[in-house]
């Protein structure tokens, strides 16, 4: 089970006030990084927090210059792929390891998947 999944997206935003999240964050722009609240969104519009099997992927969009996102089962993307052009990462506790969580690129066969 990722992190993700123990917290629903509002406490996420609210830990973004906190002491350690912002400490986090200092550090993470010593690098060029940031935090980000890793979700998706129910029929209503509702933010959901992203499951394991899921991997958000940005597609070019119908504009030149433009990006759409996805939402891909990640057991149908290339690995190595998905690791070249990774943007976002969270903890898997089962696996005890950092996953990809978001990849600039339509790695899938047929194309995007909406």
């Amino acid at each position: 089970m990722n992190q993700l999944t123990k917290f629903t997206p509002q406490a996420m935003r609210e830990a973004i006030g906190t002491s350690e999240v912002k400490e986090a964050m200092k550090t993470l722009s010593k690098y060029g990084l940031a935090v980000w609240l890793p979700h998706i969104h129910a029929e209503d519009g509702s933010f959901l927090p992203l499951t394991d099997d899921i991997v958000q992927i940005e597609v070019e969009g119908d504009e030149p210059m433009t990006r759409k996102v996805t939402f891909v089962k990640r057991n149908t993307l290339d690995p190595e792929k998905l690791k070249r052009r990774a943007v976002a990462w969270i903890w898997n506790d089962s696996m005890e390891m950092a996953v990809v969580a978001t990849s600039c690129e339509d790695l899938t066969p047929d194309g995007p998947h909406d």
